[in-house]
């Protein structure tokens, strides 16, 4: 079985006019504080519960994950990427582990499948939040 990376993915648009018009004090608390709400146990279980009911990978793995996410045993990152509709913020989570080449090969449908939105309010400011799952071999 090849070693994967299984990668839960949260990201945040702050739409481009909004950020414009912000101080530069004004655009790091409002970064900093989704940066901080982008792990958000109710949509990651959510995301968990959805990716469960694909039965790809089994139930094994979706502990693997939950347990090693939520007992600080991962690698994340964070970040922000200027884009066109705005400033995106996103953080990313990951495991490693075995799986069957197959569990590799279902990517999309695992992302499309576990795809998940949710509001976020911020300073009477309310943004979309998306997350999902993915899962790639590693190198």
């Amino acid at each position: 079985m090849p070693r994967a990376r299984l990668m839960w993915y949260a990201e945040c648009m702050i739409p481009k006019k909004l950020f414009e018009k912000m101080k530069s004090e004004e655009r790091r608390k409002l970064v900093r504080e989704i940066e901080r709400r982008l792990l958000d146990p109710e949509l990651a279980r959510e995301c968990v519960n959805k990716l469960k009911k694909l039965k790809l990978v089994g139930e094994w793995l979706v502990e693997l994950w939950y347990y090693e996410i939520f007992e600080e045993r991962k690698d994340y990152a964070t970040g922000t990427s200027m884009e066109e509709k705005g400033l995106n913020v996103w953080r990313a989570e990951w495991i490693y582990t075995a799986v069957p080449l197959s569990v590799i090969e279902m990517d999309n449908e695992i992302v499309k499948t576990t795809h998940t939105k949710k509001k976020l309010s911020v300073d009477k400011l309310v943004f979309n939040v998306e997350a999902y799952f993915t899962i790639a071999e590693e190198d």
